[in-house]
């Protein structure tokens, strides 16, 4: 497989859009590349299945957010922002990118990982990039007196990546995009007051 370049760019844009206007089972792999204005032979050069994209998009997904809560560990651990914005930061940035996937998961009910094997472990799979993270800036906050030091670390990490993946989820089956800084305020301050030292 060829590494990732804008041809790869303009399959996954195509794919969005194709995705969510007719639904994955009525998009074809020729659809996609018609969108994208490439062969269809092309596509093959990247995928090697219709449903081989979906799993791209969600593993750069989760790399993104995984990027995200390795910047603000490093932004915490440097004493760059306090503790109280890195969790509202951290919440929103990530519901803001799951919220992308919109376009796939709201149109297309098929897609459910609890049904599907692979799916599950491919969804475990991208949600432990991202709990590495989590995990650290916990630590790292009980180590400053910030957090509970009795609290299980490993569980917590779970309810912040399970907050932002449901709180995604739900602000965009809502259409309510417009409310995600009133929710991620709510929320930093719920599992601050529940974690809080």
């Amino acid at each position: 497989m060829p590494k990732k370049d804008s041809k790869h760019d303009m399959l996954i844009r195509a794919a969005r859009i194709e995705f969510a206007q007719n639904g994955y089972s009525r998009t074809t792999v020729e659809s996609i590349t018609t969108r994208a204005g490439v062969a269809k032979g092309t596509y093959y050069l990247y995928f090697k299945h219709k449903e081989d994209i979906i799993y791209n998009i969600i593993e750069e997904t989760a790399d993104n957010i995984s990027s995200i809560l390795k910047e603000e560990y490093e932004r915490f651990k440097n004493d760059s922002a306090p503790f109280y914005d890195i969790i509202y930061d951290i919440i929103e940035r990530s519901v803001a990118e799951y919220m992308s996937l919109k376009d796939i998961f709201m149109t297309n009910p098929f897609i459910d990982f609890e049904i599907s094997p692979r799916l599950a472990k491919f969804k475990h799979e991208n949600e432990q990039k991202i709990f590495e993270y989590a995990i650290k800036i916990i630590e790292l906050a009980i180590e400053r007196g910030l957090v509970r030091k009795e609290i299980n670390v490993a569980e917590y990490g779970s309810i912040l990546i399970g907050t932002f993946t449901h709180v995604g989820k739900e602000l965009s089956a809502k259409n309510q995009s417009n409310l995600l800084g009133f929710y991620t305020g709510l929320l930093r301050d719920l599992m601050l007051r529940g974690i809080g030292s």
